[in-house]
């Protein structure tokens, strides 16, 4: 378990600078000390007991939801906040509020960061401590398969997936992808690990098989690289200052492991046309080779359906773009071999000499039937 540490003193409540809760305050459940330490939503309505006196925190890393699930379970009497989420008939937590005392408290969240603050060094110190010797008895959880990122409200959510795809076979692996797909992905491997930062591009027309490939990447490479998949309209999250302390956590927790965020769809912020495309375009390329990127230690993985001749220009440049894959639709022969080996119920028209990896596995289109129009309000 890894720590920081942080003390701050708030000056005598006579004299200039003093603290004090204005009714904005109360509106925005938020108090601000005169040192600029922010206490959030989470203690707020406890923000007296260090509006006087002097304030410690600690800072730790803990694995995730099953750390909160134990604290939850061994300091229940102390719980003075509980957030959880509902996920397929399951709840999951996202933040725990607990108070020692009447000055001291621990904010843990699903990610795996945690904060002590306390009215002494001491207090601080022993409640560290306990926790570590609490937490370490936790068995720690079957190492997932990949975190499905999102912000909830206040919350960073990183949530684990572990109902991927099964494993591809070898043979379906060179059908589909083609008799070099293994010596690429021990290259990306390799590469990913040598170097901090960096691009993939995964580019082809849908239906090809990028996905699919993810999966299996995320499969062969769990025990060094760690995925993360980000929905595209959150690409913001890439580089914003509240997303820092998240990235920079999931890196002292899994320093061991290459942290690789899965951007499908990408066009949006790879084409660099517009001028809200061109700042999601230097978000990437911060991260693909500059300082903000080497501090995060990201790689970046973007599915397009677009060319890569029509992306953004930068994107290509030598030392960004590390790995790069053309997907196409495959040939009749590999398509009908395919299709056996799976026992896919496909039947190749006569006229058509290449198919999506999508229309040889789900040859059976889903039927749609026209509704009936109306007069009014009804043809709606």
């Amino acid at each position: 378990m890894k720590t920081r540490t942080l003390t701050q003193f708030a000056p005598d409540m006579r004299g200039r600078g003093r603290s004090a809760v204005s009714a904005n305050d109360v509106q925005s459940p938020q108090i601000r000390l005169n040192v600029d330490f922010p206490i959030n939503e989470d203690i707020a309505d406890f923000g007296d007991v260090f509006a006087r006196g002097a304030i410690h925190t600690i800072s730790f890393d803990v694995d995730s939801e099953t750390a909160l699930a134990t604290l939850a379970e061994v300091y229940s009497y102390r719980v003075v906040r509980a957030y959880r989420f509902r996920d397929e008939e399951k709840l999951k937590w996202s933040r725990l509020v607990l108070r020692f005392a009447h000055d001291v408290f621990v904010v843990v969240r699903n990610w795996g960061g945690a904060h002590i603050y306390a009215g002494s060094a001491d207090k601080a110190e022993a409640l560290l401590a306990e926790l570590t010797a609490v937490l370490g008895d936790v068995p720690k959880p079957e190492e997932p398969s990949f975190y499905m990122l999102r912000r909830d409200g206040e919350d960073i959510m990183a949530e684990a997936i572990t109902n991927v795809p099964d494993a591809l076979s070898d043979e379906f692996v060179r059908l589909a992808y083609g008799d070099d797909t293994t010596a690429w992905v021990d290259a990306f491997a390799q590469r990913t690990r040598s170097r901090t930062g960096g691009l993939t591009i995964l580019e082809g027309p849908p239906g090809t098989g990028k996905t699919s490939l993810v999966s299996e990447l995320i499969r062969q490479l769990r025990e060094t690289h760690l995925f993360y998949v980000l929905p595209v309209c959150n690409d913001g999250s890439l580089t914003s200052p509240d997303w820092v302390s998240f990235w920079q956590g999931q890196n002292r927790i899994h320093s061991d492991r290459t942290k690789v965020v899965v951007m499908e769809d990408a066009e949006r912020i790879l084409l660099g046309r517009s001028s809200s495309e061109r700042d999601a375009v230097a978000s990437v390329l911060n991260i693909a080779d500059g300082l903000l990127g080497r501090m995060l230690k990201l790689h970046l993985l973007c599915s397009v359906n677009a060319r890569l001749d029509a992306l953004d220009p930068a994107i290509q440049r030598p030392g960004r773009l590390m790995n790069y894959r053309r997907f196409a639709p495959m040939s009749r022969d590999r398509a009908v071999a395919l299709a056996a080996l799976q026992g896919a119920a496909f039947s190749p028209a006569a006229d058509v000499e290449e198919f999506t990896l999508a229309e040889v596995l789900q040859p059976s289109p889903v039927e749609i039937k026209s509704p009936r129009r109306g007069i009014g309000f009804a043809a709606n």
